[in-house]
């Protein structure tokens, strides 16, 4: 197969999944013992997903992940806990994000 054949929106895609449920999985985690490198590896995936549906046009995607990203940066800088609450609405994000 060659470069041309490779369908970028297809490759977004799996890497968007893939990046959802390693957040998914890791939020999960973070709720009975909370650390700083999987937060920032969260982060990190989140920041992912939303500037690649940025550079492919996917507006609504981007915005629901800068939101979700926001609110991870301020957890990741100490500026809040993740509590509960917060853990969900992180995880209604990427079901949201699967969703669109």
């Amino acid at each position: 197969m060659t470069a041309m054949d490779e369908d970028p929106v297809k490759e977004f895609l799996i890497e968007s999944y893939e990046n959802l449920d390693n957040i998914d999985a890791r939020l999960v985690a973070l709720e009975s013992a909370q650390d700083a490198d999987s937060v920032a590896a969260i982060f990190r995936s989140m920041h992912t997903i939303k500037g690649t549906s940025g550079f492919f046009g996917f507006a609504l995607v981007e915005r629901v992940g800068h939101v979700a990203e926001n609110l991870l940066g301020r957890i990741r800088d100490g500026e809040l806990n993740l509590t509960s609450e917060r853990a969900s609405a992180l995880l209604a994000s990427t079901d949201a994000l699967r969703a669109l």
